[in-house]
């Protein structure tokens, strides 16, 4: 039984009430008979990058080829393993209910259906950075008097870059780095599925799920089919995978613990520099739609003079024309070290672009944004608790698996 009969956490309450409330689900919702295990608790930062990251900690997004469908009438998708675990689960409580062992009349968990699963990364990326290009435009550039500073796409991409060094900790730029935050769920990994719609925030609805009739049976039929629940969502399911049953799923895929980063996900980097020129040129084009004249001021007969000067909008080939693969290095490299929560001295900054340069003269551009990444987790790794918990976590999940 829970500690507490009442569960009151809701986002709409101060933020000490919130830290309260929460804390009390956390100690007092489970104990020692009704804890999910395994569990995961979606509260711990380490769990951020689950399923997010490969096994040395680069990003990474599900294979669309690997999804397969879990839910006909919504067109829901999950990653093949995941799904045929899926489908084994709903199929142990078709058998349940049929034998009578677990009641036919419980409100959440008397018949197993997926709600929400796989989530484009893109979709989500593209819904956040409108956020963020509103805020650059309207906040930093027009409200912050830097307007008239904007004569061309290269003026715009400098106070791009300015700009990230106020925000792009709390608010990133890049895709690698939106994909390891809280704005980025944990459903584009592909190893997610959902059996209610039920409010995140709402710790009675958690409550009442978690004690409906069917939740010993529910966190058994996980366990056994190789599935975590979340302690903050205990109606999501989360693919364990160093879990015995979920290595065997894959193994009948074709793939391994050892492997399924190789086989079922794609690095983010592939496509980062595509992402950055996007980004720039919808930022640019949507300044100039708004703001079409630059007004410049200069002396003319020992007096001060105004002349307009026309903004054009540019096209991708533009973009693609003005920053080549070694502008393009320096510029992610730019914005992720201003997204590390670590500062680094100049003479860093200098030898990783260094290196990065000569990778992309000798290699290719992913190869040189590789070095880039990988430079900067291991400075992350130096000084975060987190990434190091996480990167043991992977590790024993490896050899489990």
């Amino acid at each position: 039984m829970a500690k507490y009969n009442f569960f009151n956490g809701s986002n709409s309450l101060s933020t000490k009430r919130i830290f309260y409330e929460r804390a009390k689900y956390l100690t007092g919702v489970f104990d020692e008979t009704t804890a999910p295990k395994p569990m995961f608790n979606s509260f711990l930062a380490e769990n951020q990058f689950y399923g997010k990251v490969d096994d040395s900690l680069n990003p990474v997004i599900a294979n669309k080829q690997k999804l397969k469908i879990i839910s006909t009438s919504e067109n829901l998708y999950a990653l093949d393993f995941v799904k045929n675990q899926f489908d084994a689960l709903k199929q142990n409580f078709v058998k349940a209910i049929t034998i009578g062992s677990i009641s036919k009349t419980d409100n959440y968990l008397s018949s197993i259906k997926a709600f929400k699963g796989y989530e484009s990364l893109d979709k989500q990326y593209t819904s956040y950075m409108n956020v963020v290009l509103t805020s650059l435009n309207k906040d930093y550039i027009i409200d912050g008097r830097r307007e008239n500073n904007i004569k061309d796409f290269n003026s715009y991409v400098n106070n791009l870059i300015e700009y990230s060094k106020l925000t792009s900790k709390i608010m990133p730029i890049t895709k690698t780095s939106f994909l390891k935050t809280n704005f980025c769920p944990l459903n584009v990994s592909g190893l997610v599925v959902e059996i209610a719609e039920l409010k995140y925030s709402k710790d009675e609805e958690k409550v009442n799920f978690i004690q409906s009739q069917n939740f010993d049976f529910f966190r058994n039929a996980c366990i056994k089919h190789g599935f975590y629940i979340d302690y903050n969502a205990p109606w999501r399911l989360i693919a364990d995978l160093g879990s015995p049953s979920m290595a065997e799923a894959m193994i009948k895929v074709g793939t391994t613990r050892q492997n399924v980063f190789a086989t079922h996900f794609i690095p983010t980097l592939q496509t980062e520099v595509d992402n950055i020129n996007s980004v720039l040129l919808n930022g640019y084009n949507t300044f100039v739609k708004n703001k079409p004249i630059s007004k410049v001021v200069f002396e003319c007969d020992k007096r001060l003079a105004f002349k307009n000067i026309i903004r054009n909008p540019t096209t991708l080939r533009n973009v693609k024309n003005e920053i080549d693969d070694k502008t393009a290095l320096q510029i992610y490299l730019q914005i992720r070290l201003s997204e590390q929560e670590q500062e680094t001295s100049n003479s860093t900054k200098n030898m990783i672009l260094s290196n990065a340069t000569s990778i992309l003269k000798n290699s290719d551009l992913n190869s040189a944004l590789r070095h880039i990444e990988q430079q900067l987790v291991k400075k992350q790794l130096a000084g975060s608790g987190t990434l190091n918990t996480l990167m043991l976590n992977l590790k024993k999940s490896k050899q489990e698996g």
